[in-house]
């Protein structure tokens, strides 16, 4: 900055700020198109993986937004303070550039309509197929195979799940075997008296 530059226009130069993108930053199908815009347009706006934020997602004035929210849907916070998502949100982190002047297309009347219902459907099925119906809140794996929760004690729950079938199985085993001696023991000891008798 020009220190030699008036007190009120340094001053609003430190105040400006730029807008802010919210993405999934473990999304494959969204890690090009970030990247593109990070080289163009790194300067201009501030890049926010959802992924880094609290399970509480964000709060502000204008409104709250939890962690699926932001993860199902783009989410752009602009200069102003005002909030953008889907398709909205697309095209105003484009703004600036050749790209940005050809998505403005999406935002005409009508169109924008079927844009957005197009664009709702591919969101929904996105965020399930990357964290399937329990939600990113499962440990993922961007080859995109969900793994399991670990807890306490380190066994997982799937392994829990098995644990307890295991041992279920080695108890009903066990009453089993229980009840096959038990029926064997009066049968074994008539047979051993008919020997006796018969050695006699």
């Amino acid at each position: 900055m020009n220190d030699n530059a008036p007190a009120d226009a340094r001053a609003s130069t430190a105040e400006t700020v730029t807008p802010t993108l919210y993405y999934d930053g473990q999304c494959p199908l969204c890690a090009g198109e970030i990247e593109s815009l990070r080289r163009r347009r790194s300067e201009h706006i501030d890049l926010v993986d959802v992924h880094t934020l609290p399970e509480t997602g964000i709060e502000d004035e204008r409104g709250r937004f939890d962690k699926t929210e932001l993860l199902q849907t783009l989410h752009l916070k602009n200069a102003d303070g005002s909030w953008f998502k889907g398709a909205d949100a697309n095209v105003l982190m484009w703004q600036g550039t050749r790209r940005g002047r050809a998505l403005q297309a999406l935002r005409w009347p009508v169109v924008s309509a079927l844009v957005d219902l197009a664009y709702a459907v591919w969101a929904r099925l996105r965020y399930r197929w990357l964290y399937g119906a329990g939600g990113h809140t499962n440990a993922f794996d961007v080859s995109g195979a969900r793994q399991p929760v670990e807890h306490a004690g380190g066994i997982t729950q799937e392994r829990a799940v098995d644990a307890g079938s295991h041992e279920n199985s080695e108890i009903r085993s066990s009453h089993e075997k229980d009840a096959q001696a038990s029926v064997l023991a009066p049968n074994q000891g008539a047979a051993v008296g008919r020997q006796e008798s018969q050695g006699l």
